[in-house]
């Protein structure tokens, strides 16, 4: 399992974008959730790749790739840095 970027600063109002790469059989599926400040995850999306449009500096955040099938999971983490406009 493979996620790129690990990290990615992104200035507001611009779309983030991670991939999660997943190999397996039978063939995963992939979850996407943000990490909130008390350690809980919220689901975003459910697919390889993850688009995060019209970033906002509330969507800073560590994000986390899970991918389950019935032998088991495998989890990576990203880190989002959104900038404000200058």
């Amino acid at each position: 399992m493979s996620v790129t970027p690990t990290t990615l600063t992104v200035t507001e109002n611009q779309t983030a974008t991670f991939y999660c790469s997943v190999d397996g059989n039978p063939k995963p599926k992939v979850y996407w959730s943000k990490i909130d400040g008390t350690g809980s995850l919220k689901t975003k999306s459910r697919q390889n790749k993850f688009d995060i449009r019209n970033a906002t500096y509330k969507d800073s955040g560590r994000y986390v790739c899970k991918a389950t099938n019935v032998l088991g999971h495998a989890q990576r983490s990203v880190e989002l840095f959104v900038e404000g406009e200058f």
